[in-house]
């Protein structure tokens, strides 16, 4: 099975071509989003598990939920995308981490705030993505 993977990933280096490569790109943003709330979603309840304050929670959440794509970037040897194209991707983290604070302090099962955490973090990035959203620059 290893053997076929290497192949493959050696296959697709030097076949594909460039164009094709960005456009699927694009594809890629899709998994990216779900990662995203489920990760960020994850972060967000084990902090509540662990009893921190709700502004905890949702830092942990955003923390867990964004940079694992940043490490994969350095790791790539690329700027991460969430400092390069100025698409909402932390906030979208926050928000849903935020939905995830309020389902739990008004009671809801943990496993509808992980719903709600995801489902929010998830559509609004993938609305982001869908209409080009993007954020003022800094500075």
């Amino acid at each position: 099975m290893l053997l076929a993977v290497l192949i493959l990933s050696i296959a697709c280096a030097t076949l594909v071509s460039r164009p094709r490569l960005e456009h699927g790109q694009r594809w890629l943003q899709v998994p990216d989003a779900i990662g995203l709330g489920m990760f960020c979603a994850t972060g967000t309840h084990l902090s509540r598990l662990l009893e921190q304050p709700p502004i905890v929670a949702v830092m942990m959440g955003v923390i867990t939920g964004t940079f694992g794509g940043v490490l994969w970037d350095l790791v790539c040897n690329e700027i991460p995308e969430l400092f390069r194209d100025h698409r909402p991707y932390a906030l979208c983290a926050a928000a849903g981490a935020i939905a995830y604070v309020f389902g739990a302090l008004a009671g809801a099962p943990s496993t509808l705030s992980i719903t709600l955490c995801a489902a929010v973090t998830i559509s609004l990035r993938l609305l982001a993505l869908h209409f080009d959203l993007k954020l003022p620059p800094a500075g």
